[in-house]
């Protein structure tokens, strides 16, 4: 019987922090796309439409996306905490081949996706959507008033509370001194539907900041995207919204919402204690 306990302890210490972490995958609670293509920075997909992020054509875009996650029904217990996360985006359209160079901050502002205002949700084109008061637009952390004949075909941004930085990338709008990740982003021949290219791991800065949404440590408003690089000169890439084959709006989110994967473990001191409490045991069996 003595034996039974060194290999107890072998096999608690080397398999329980897998027994025992706790994988979460959350869906998007709200995404937008902040983008200039034909409005100047004043309007967005109005809550979301078909795609959050369409990149044009061999070109480094200034456009960015926000995406936030409700986190309230997660907790974290004593010693737990986020050993590793990442995000899983889905295509909304073919032709996906890109390799983007990925930078993510957190929110340090609150933001809307949009309400979804008559005409233009789900659109694929002009009008897409039309921006509405309260909502977010490149230009835009909330908007205040709107013009509805803005070109004729959608209600653009008149005024509004401005983001510091061009879609959301000031100092005083994201925490760009924790960078939630960095690395590339790759997509060959991704079709409709599907998960589209590698999940984008987070850094350990950026698993930090979502136990601090967690712990109600920092206050979630999600984060910013911002995805740079030259794309292949004939493809785009189209980035499903959580609105994305739903019928309307309130039907999201969808299958191919954007998904926050993380694990959480206890503290590897916790198996330090066990492991002592055991070799301690095993001493006193000994004696």
């Amino acid at each position: 019987m003595k034996s039974a306990i060194p290999v107890l302890l072998t096999v608690v210490l080397m398999t329980a922090g897998q027994v025992l972490a706790d994988a979460i995958t959350v869906d998007a609670a709200k995404d937008n796309w902040l983008g200039n293509a034909g409005c100047s920075g004043n309007s967005n997909r109005g809550n979301g439409g078909k795609y959050f992020y369409s990149v044009s054509m061999d070109t480094v875009s200034t456009d960015t996306m926000v995406i936030a996650w409700d986190l309230r029904g997660v907790a974290l217990g004593p010693g737990q905490y986020v050993e590793s996360a990442g995000i899983q985006f889905y295509s909304a359209g073919g032709g996906n081949n890109f390799v983007f160079d990925v930078a993510a901050y957190a929110l340090k502002k609150a933001w809307q996706e949009g309400t979804a205002g008559a005409p233009g949700y789900g659109g694929t084109g002009y009008p897409w959507g039309p921006a509405n008061v309260g909502d977010c637009t490149q230009n835009y952390q909330i908007v205040s008033a709107t013009d509805p004949d803005s070109g004729g075909w959608v209600a653009l941004a008149a005024d509004g509370t401005p983001w510091g930085g061009l879609g959301a990338t000031g100092t005083d709008d994201c925490d760009q001194t924790r960078p939630m990740t960095t690395g590339q982003w790759t997509a060959v021949g991704v079709g409709d539907m599907v998960p589209l290219g590698n999940a984008i791991s987070l850094s350990a800065d950026g698993c930090g900041i979502v136990e601090d949404w967690i712990t109600g440590a920092l206050d979630n408003n999600g984060m910013v995207i911002i995805l740079t690089g030259r794309r292949d000169l004939g493809s785009v890439g189209h980035i499903a919204t959580r609105e994305y084959t739903v019928a309307d709006p309130s039907g999201a989110p969808g299958p191919y919402a954007a998904e926050l994967t993380f694990n959480i473990v206890p503290e590897p001191t916790c198996f330090g204690l066990l492991g002592l409490g055991l070799v301690g045991l095993l001493r006193r069996r000994r004696g």
